[in-house]
């Protein structure tokens, strides 16, 4: 796909907060997830507003993929008395698979960078037969040699906050 714009390591700039993963796709070492119309949260340095982008795409280039840690906390009701929750150790291949099967639908909730890494937690929604409506919390810990963000317009009539 081309796209009209094309920027690299560009946070604070561009947020992924509240950004909704439409699909994932694993290229050699490359990630490149599509965000729905949602698109990401960008900061116009005109009017120093932040404002939804169209439809767009991450590339998380030269991804560490033998060091990436993925959780998943989730909890059990146990006789409405009370909750034990656990967190669940999960693969990037379940996880894609997960979203690009529409059994999970996940949110960026945070970000956090350091050098050539970053650190999401993630809201998932479960669209699971079996789980439909449950919710749960994922947290991402990945190592990259940069983050290449593409997106057409800003959606000026979209303020993110």
């Amino acid at each position: 796909m081309n796209w009209l714009n094309i920027k690299k390591n560009q946070y604070p700039s561009i947020l992924l907060s509240d950004c909704k993963i439409d699909c994932i796709e694993l290229k050699k070492k490359d990630i490149y997830i599509y965000f729905n119309e949602t698109g990401f949260i960008i900061r116009n340095d005109l009017d120093n507003n932040t404002y939804h982008s169209s439809p767009s795409q991450l590339i998380i280039k030269k991804a560490n993929l033998d060091d990436i840690t993925i959780k998943v906390e989730r909890s059990i009701n146990i006789m409405s008395l009370f909750s034990l929750k656990y967190i669940r150790d999960i693969n990037l291949n379940e996880l894609i698979n997960k979203i690009n099967s529409k059994v999970w639908f996940v949110e960026f909730v945070e970000e956090f960078y350091s050098c050539m890494g970053a650190y999401y937690i993630v809201f998932i929604h479960s669209n699971n037969k079996k789980k439909k409506g449950k919710k749960y919390w994922g947290y991402i810990n990945i190592r990259y040699v940069e983050l290449i963000y593409m997106w057409d317009n800003i959606l000026y009539n979209w303020p993110a906050y």
